[in-house]
């Protein structure tokens, strides 16, 4: 009776254990990463609502992206780095002159989202099959949800006042 118990005991402890993953794990591979990329839709509700699927490619604290839907503004590049936001179509280049504190810009909210996972920390995690991370700030919420495998963006809602103005989804 007691090796049954102390065996039923192991099993709980190794079938019951869940590992937690802390949100210094997250930081850290974000922080390591040097390039990152994916395909996601991205849907915005500024008064209408729009829809577009971007190439999103992040490589040495620079974010890259290109519009592949719909057609008719495909191609359209939007550029995010240590110098501002920029948009590039063919030969031209055009500055957007987003304030820092804009927070659901759809040029840069994939890069902005990088860039708060490495510097600030969330408002709450919730761990189940996936991570959801939630960042406030001034009258917005972002909700991210990261895969728990490789940490890949899943998808990211931005919420100003309580209502969603933005969400992408990985393609």
């Amino acid at each position: 009776m007691n090796k049954k118990f102390i065996v039923f005991l192991f099993i709980l402890l190794l079938c019951g254990c869940k590992a937690e993953t802390s949100f210094e794990d997250i930081r850290q591979h974000y922080l390591n990463m040097t390039q990152y990329s994916g395909v996601y839709k991205y849907e915005t509700d500024f008064g209408g609502v729009f829809e577009y699927v971007c190439q999103y490619e992040y490589k040495d604290g620079n974010g890259r992206l290109t519009i592949l839907s719909p057609e008719e503004i495909a191609g359209i590049t939007a550029i995010t780095d240590s110098t501002g936001d920029y948009l590039e179509f063919e030969d031209i280049t055009l500055t957007t002159y987003l304030p820092d504190s804009e927070e659901a810009s759809p040029v840069s909210a994939i890069h902005r989202l990088v860039s708060d996972i490495r510097t600030r920390m969330p408002s709450l995690i919730t761990e189940t099959e996936v991570l959801e991370i939630t960042f406030e700030s001034g009258d917005y919420t972002k909700i991210a949800t990261l895969s728990k495998e490789d940490f890949a963006i899943l998808s990211c809602e931005i919420f100003y006042l309580g209502d969603r103005i933005l969400n992408i989804t990985l393609q």
